[in-house]
């Protein structure tokens, strides 16, 4: 999300140093220029995104496009990776003098992602999620929100959000408006259903107080990977709540003019499918809509043109 505040969720830690990732050597890479790796814009129906390129026969999904949508971040986990989640790679690949270089794992090792601080969009201020302590120790299951904020100085050491943000649990894809107001999920206890969606409005700089989006937006299961539109007019997630086309579905809603949100719309069966649809993430410039999508062992990163937010949109509002 290209905003004046990056929010980012990474639960991934970087093990090995760059390498390639198509190709036997980087004169084997084509030549992609224009935007979004110079692949040829998306439909109303989605496709694989720059497949041989980014998606590959491996489990790909992606963080972004960062700083105008010159640089791009993904992660990938190949058939042979036999770690713990939290150790997926990243890689990276960014547009120079027009021309897109080769994508390359990250070479730094035993950080998340927030050891990119240089490579942070305008603003000064990054969110991502990661366990209870910065080495990476403590459960797998109890994640934490932090925040880095940048100085004139450079940046700070990267501080945990407060305990009435924080849980003993998953909290977790933070997703910020051009507010600062914090959207992120939890399965903390209290909530209507097995991970809901929650929000906070910074005070004097600081998440103390949180709220759940309530019944008309949490179901009884899991709702969870919320982005939040930079003007916050809507919300998208994604759901595996009953009367979707199965799995998880993504969904969005509308905010109406007393702040309230309107009833969860299901993107339809052009975007859904019977297997799982997770991550919405729509490009700085508002035209396109990615999400990841899991068939049985695969996972690819897709896009789509992103009218139908607005096709979606009751005519009241």
């Amino acid at each position: 999300m290209i905003k004046t505040e990056l929010s980012l969720c990474l639960m991934a830690i970087i093990i090995l140093t760059g390498i390639c990732l198509a190709g036997k050597d980087s004169k084997d890479f084509p030549k992609l220029t224009g935007p979004y790796l110079g692949q040829k814009p998306p439909g109303k129906t989605p496709v694989v995104f720059a497949p041989g390129i980014v998606c590959t026969n491996g489990k790909e999904m992606m963080f972004g496009f960062f700083k105008k949508d010159s640089i791009f971040i993904f992660e990938r986990i190949m058939p042979d990776f036999d770690k713990d989640w939290i150790y997926a790679p990243l890689y990276r690949t960014e547009s120079k003098n027009g021309e897109w270089t080769k994508p390359r794992q990250s070479k730094n090792t035993g950080k998340p992602w927030f050891h990119a601080y240089p490579d942070a969009p305008e603003g000064t201020e990054i969110f991502f999620a990661w366990r209870k302590n910065l080495d990476g120790s403590g459960p797998t299951f109890d994640i934490d929100l932090w925040k880095v904020v940048k100085t004139s100085s450079g940046w700070l050491p990267p501080q945990r959000l407060s305990p009435s943000v924080n849980t003993d649990g998953f909290d977790s894809w933070p997703s910020v408006a051009d507010d600062k107001t914090l959207y992120f999920f939890s399965n903390r206890k209290g909530g209507f259903g097995k991970s809901d969606l929650y929000r906070s409005k910074p005070q004097h700089g600081e998440y103390r107080a949180v709220e759940n989006l309530g019944k008309f937006i949490n179901s009884s299961l899991n709702d969870h990977d919320p982005f939040i539109a930079p003007d916050e007019r809507y919300l998208l997630w994604c759901s595996d709540r009953p009367g979707g086309y199965g799995g998880n579905d993504l969904y969005i809603a509308y905010k109406q003019e007393n702040g309230e949100w309107t009833g969860p719309f299901n993107l339809g069966e052009t975007i859904n499918t019977s297997a799982n649809e997770t991550r919405p993430y729509v490009t700085g410039n508002g035209r396109n809509l990615f999400f990841v999508r899991d068939v049985n062992s695969s996972r690819d990163i897709f896009w789509v043109d992103a009218k139908i937010i607005e096709k979606l949109r009751p005519y009241n509002l």
